[in-house]
């Protein structure tokens, strides 16, 4: 009778495990977990210790703005396909989620819109490369614009900014450290468990769909547990000038700081700090507007996007008008 009742038992959770993932795959459309590379990053920095690189082609689920799966592209990297094989001059655009934008399709993100401009008036002779990433305030996305720039080279970086980032900046000390670690860029092996737990995440629908349910119901907590934001700062956080003038000193008239912030007083400090510092800058406060916004809030939507691809367009047609490759 036991055994009857194990074998049940058994046959039930085997049944609602197959219905599962079904569901997860088919009805839902849950994509399975991509590969992914380790990179050491910096080791200074606790959350921010490896680099992850997505296989190209990867699918991702997106919440923001409907739920819908989208796909990174040939490189790994948001937004369309980049031909690294013509002779094109590379421009990297760097900076946070909303540069990243992995929550509308590839070919609408705002360094998708930028490109298909660029091509409009110069065919063929640009590549456009989204080296953006979640979470990434300037002081990251340099590194992060460092680590690609070795792969990429570009001819030139651009650092679009949605604000001062007085908030993300507050915990770094000043003077920010930008010494690039011994073994940066070196692949990381993950632990066992991380091995076994991304294998059967990668095969099942189900598994990467629940584990990734958990891993948030875990963050929200220990967010709920932290201490509280601190409130916006108003002023030019040290942290900001540092990061602006080491992407000035690492690309020099190549650089480029696009500010898409809404703030009139705040476009005004970066003005006045990049003309102090001979920084090419270029600013519009039309582009974060609430129309223009995910439930008037959130990150940029479709209109968003195309708006501020036209912003960079603009913006590096009137900074490099010539447009002439280095030699």
């Amino acid at each position: 009778m036991k055994m009857k009742n194990v074998m049940i038992v058994t046959a039930a959770l085997v049944t609602a495990l197959v219905l599962g993932e079904l569901v997860a795959c088919s009805v839902i459309g849950y994509p399975v977990i991509s590969r992914r590379e380790r990179r050491r990053f910096i080791p200074s920095i606790s959350k921010n210790r490896l680099l992850i690189l997505y296989e190209p082609y990867s699918k991702f689920w997106a919440v923001e703005g409907g739920n819908h799966v989208y796909r990174r592209n040939n490189l790994g990297l948001p937004g369309n396909d980049v031909d690294l094989d013509a002779d094109k001059q590379t421009i990297m655009v760097a900076g946070s989620s909303f540069i990243e934008a992995y929550h509308i399709p590839q070919d609408e993100i705002a360094t998708a819109v930028f490109h298909k401009l660029l091509e409009d008036s110069d065919p063929g002779k640009y590549r456009v490369i989204n080296a953006a990433a979640a979470k990434h305030d300037p002081y990251l996305a340099w590194y992060r614009t460092m680590f690609l720039a070795r792969i990429y080279q570009p001819d030139k970086v651009i650092l679009p900014v949605e604000s001062l980032f007085n908030e993300w900046l507050v915990p770094y000390k000043t003077p920010l450290d930008f010494t690039i670690p011994q073994n940066f860029g070196e692949p990381a092996t993950p632990g066992l468990i991380v091995k076994i737990e991304e294998a059967v995440r990668q095969k099942s629908h189900l598994a990467n769909l629940m584990t990734r349910a958990l891993h948030t119901i875990l963050r929200r907590k220990s967010e709920s547990n932290a201490p509280k934001e601190i409130a916006r700062i108003p002023g030019f956080p040290e942290a900001m000038k540092e990061s602006i003038l080491q992407f000035h000193k690492s690309f020099g008239d190549d650089f480029l700081l696009v500010s898409f912030d809404n703030d009139a007083r705040e476009n005004k400090m970066l003005e006045d700090f990049c003309e102090e510092n001979g920084i090419h800058f270029y600013s519009d406060e039309s582009v974060l507007q609430p129309k223009n916004c995910f439930n008037g809030a959130g990150h940029l939507n479709v209109e968003g996007n195309k708006k501020l691809g036209e912003l960079l367009e603009k913006a590096f047609s009137k900074t490099y008008p010539n447009r002439q490759k280095k030699a």
